[in-house]
């Protein structure tokens, strides 16, 4: 199925990346030259658990589930659809990061694996560099750290991890 007609259907599709290392699954809102716009979808759950957005050139293809070979416990894509900001204007990755940095808690993952990320509150995007307060995994807030824009190779936000850890370090304001 075209990838316009996909996104108009908000179908649930699984995306292969980094060489068909990696699959992962969710609803694509937004596609451009330079970025994969994805309502997380979990598989185990069968619940949609917040956005990724991935960089264009790292996504290798992708395939459509079949409606009723996919276990939905909870249709809950419209309660994301209803949180996310206009996307229309938005063409790169880095309007992408700048316009979802109001969400507060990001993930971000400078290596091609989905278990390798920085969770982090963030404070600014200055000199191409994104600076976050990083979030340790006992939900501490920890160091203070730089990231060269260019070597972010996906973030995510507003998953129940992410908002589990702004709770947790009294950033709810998500």
């Amino acid at each position: 199925m075209d990838l316009n007609k996909v996104i108009d259907k908000k179908r649930v599709i699984e995306i292969s990346l980094f060489n068909e290392t990696v699959f992962y699954s969710g609803v694509c809102i937004k596609a451009t030259n330079s970025f994969w716009l994805i309502v997380n979808y979990n598989l185990d759950k069968g619940v949609f658990d917040g956005f990724s957005v991935f960089r264009n050139e790292d996504v290798d293809s992708y395939s459509v589930y079949v409606k009723k070979d996919l276990f939905m416990e909870k249709d809950n894509l419209e309660d994301y659809l209803n949180i996310l900001p206009e996307v229309n204007d938005t063409e790169t990755f880095y309007s992408c990061l700048h316009l979802f940095s109001s969400f507060k808690i990001l993930a971000v993952s400078l290596e091609k694996k989905i278990n390798s990320y920085y969770v982090g509150v963030f404070e600014k995007i200055e000199n191409s560099e994104l600076h976050i307060k990083v979030i340790n995994t006992d939900f501490i807030l920890d160091e203070r750290k730089k990231i060269d824009i260019e070597k972010i190779v996906f973030f995510s936000f507003y998953t129940s991890y992410e908002i589990k850890a702004g709770k947790k370090v009294g950033k709810e304001n998500l």
